[in-house]
């Protein structure tokens, strides 16, 4: 898509206003997004997640409620610590997610309104996650069943959650724990 403004460039930057509830998006390049004022950085400048995350953090005010002492702690994996992620709105490495958990939790709602992620996920990976919610699922269904006394379809139900969590199993590699024998 071409900048709606210059018609000569490739549009990266959308602007969605909206005035007396009526929406209005318009889809620019850089340079008149810059020129329009839409933009803080100037001509040519990137602007990365990391930055907007960051900005996002700071002005929040999320930030300044930290404990001094949680701040400065450090991921085991990587040694990024969360006053630099607060800096960068980088994260070092996977384990830096169960490292911060607790300051980042806040965060997150914050952003997407949970902490736990609710979207799609490609479908080549997470084949086991997607395993696991619908066993969820299957479990809050089997639970209203059992409530209102529809049995057969319990049964059903309860049958399928075994077969997945088996498929689980056999994914993962190990005995079923105490909790998924249940």
């Amino acid at each position: 898509m071409l900048c709606q403004e210059c018609r000569k460039r490739p549009a990266t930057v959308k602007v969605t206003t909206i005035v007396d509830g009526q929406k209005r998006e318009v889809h620019l390049c850089d340079e008149c997004a810059a020129v329009r004022g839409e933009l803080e950085f100037g001509s040519g400048a990137s602007l990365s997640l990391g930055d907007m995350l960051a900005a996002l953090l700071h002005h929040s005010g999320l930030l300044s409620h930290q404990p001094e002492e949680r701040s400065d702690v450090k991921c085991d994996t990587c040694g990024l610590s969360f006053s630099q992620f607060a800096k960068s709105g980088k994260l070092g490495c996977g384990d830096c997610f169960r490292q911060f958990e607790s300051q980042l939790k806040p965060v997150l709602r914050h952003i997407h309104g949970s902490a736990r992620h609710m979207g799609r996920m490609p479908k080549r990976a997470g084949g086991l996650l997607r395993v696991q919610r619908e066993i969820g699922n299957l479990r809050r269904e089997l639970a209203n069943c059992v409530q209102s006394e529809r049995f057969e379809q319990a049964a059903q139900l309860r049958d399928r959650i075994r077969e997945l969590e088996e498929q689980v199993q056999a994914q993962a590699g190990g005995p079923p724990s105490e909790e998924e024998q249940k």
